[in-house]
């Protein structure tokens, strides 16, 4: 899956979209400090989101999660951020 993330230069995550990377264009709202970056999502997440049902778990799980900018863009947990 794939994802699309609003983040600061810090790659601090304010909003995640989900989805298949065939699935149907989306777009997010960014404040003037932010920008989008198309990132993998880790199976962790994935799995989180289909079996758990728990919107406010996946929500506290992400938080510990920030957009790696060096190199290829992805997301990491925030204690293996460079």
């Amino acid at each position: 899956m794939r994802a699309l993330a609003a983040h600061n230069t810090a790659g601090e995550i304010s909003s995640l979209v989900i989805g298949p990377p065939d699935g149907p264009p989306v777009a997010a709202m960014l404040e003037s400090d932010q920008q989008v970056t198309v990132v993998d999502v880790p199976d962790d997440i994935i799995n989180l989101i289909r079996e758990s049902g728990d919107e406010l778990q996946v929500l506290e799980t992400l938080k510990a999660y920030r957009v790696e900018l060096e190199g290829e863009a992805r997301l990491v947990r925030q204690e293996e951020a460079s």
